[in-house]
């Protein structure tokens, strides 16, 4: 018999941002008889890759998504649960966060055929020209 299942994602307090190329991981809590058998999408551009994670025997079940190669939009629902006895409740709890779409860049060399070396972090602050 299904009781006190999940039905929701336990994702951070505030705004998602994750970094392109690096994974997503949030939580799902769990109740009732375990093992656990849970299934969810990953939602992006229209697109919706399936997974399904069984034997799961805890509260508290992360789901990690492989490294994300394309920024923008992405939502991650979970779509149903099974519980030991084999009875099957699909949800709709969904989490909604954004990829960006480039990591930061840093670069150097000649600038108006100077070179400049510029030093921050908890350091003097010094600039130099060769």
């Amino acid at each position: 018999m299904l009781s006190h299942l999940p039905r929701r994602l336990s994702a951070p307090s505030g705004t998602i941002d994750a970094c392109i190329e690096e994974p997503v991981e949030m939580n799902v809590e769990l109740s009732g008889e375990k093992p656990f058998a849970l299934e969810y999408e990953l939602i992006h551009d229209g697109k919706r890759k399936k997974s399904k994670v069984t034997d799961i025997d805890t509260d508290i079940f992360k789901i990690h998504t492989d490294p994300l190669i394309k920024g923008g939009e992405y939502s991650l629902a979970l779509t149903s649960v099974q519980d030991k006895s084999g009875c099957r409740t699909f949800l709709n709890s969904e989490v909604k966060f954004t990829v960006r779409r480039q990591r930061p860049k840093v670069r150097s060399g000649s600038f108006e055929g100077k070179h400049k070396t510029v030093e921050v972090e908890e350091e003097e602050l010094s600039c130099r020209s060769v």
